[in-house]
C-alpha cells in the first residue's frame, strides 16, 4: 500500500520531525515466525524512477498484537536511480508506502496510524 502525504501530491516537509511512527498489527499464515519483515519506502523528488525510494526495515509480530513502530530518518537508505546519489531529503516527502518484499507469504498487515514523530515529544 502507498500513497501521497499530501492530498494535492505535493511535497511535505517533515524536517521538524524525528522520524516516521507506525501502529501496526499483523496475522501471518506462517505462525513459526514471531516476527515478519515489512519495509517502509519513502519517496522523494529525487526518486526518477518508479522503483526508487528511501527504504527502512520493520518488523511486526505475526499474532495480531499490535506495535508501535519508529523509525528515524537516519535509517532510511536511498535505492535505484536518484535516491541512491542524494541522502534523504525530509522536506520534500511526496509518497510513503509500507511493502513486504523478498519473499512469497500470505500477510494481513493493519495500520491504524503513520504519522511523523519528534524525540522530544516522547519524553
Amino acid at each position: 500500500m502507498a500513497c501521497f502525504l499530501h492530498p494535492q501530491q505535493i511535497a511535505v516537509d517533515a524536517s521538524a520531525y524525528d522520524g516516521i511512527e507506525i501502529n501496526v498489527a499483523c496475522e501471518a499464515d506462517e505462525l513459526v515466525k514471531v516476527e515478519e519483515t515489512f519495509n517502509v519506502h519513502l519517496k522523494t523528488s529525487a526518486c526518477i524512477r518508479p522503483f526508487s525510494s528511501y527504504r527502512a526495515s520493520f518488523q511486526a509480530p505475526s499474532n495480531g498484537q499490535w506495535k508501535l513502530v519508529r523509525i528515524p530518518w537516519s535509517h532510511f537508505r536511498g535505492r535505484g536511480p536518484g535516491a541512491v546519489d542524494q541522502p534523504l531529503d525530509v522536506s520534500t516527502l511526496l509518497r510513503a508506502g509500507i511493502v513486504a518484499i523478498g519473499k512469497p507469504m500470505k500477510v494481513v498487515l493493519g495500520v491504524s496510524s503513520f504519522r511523523f514523530y519528534k524525540e522530544a515529544d516522547l519524553h
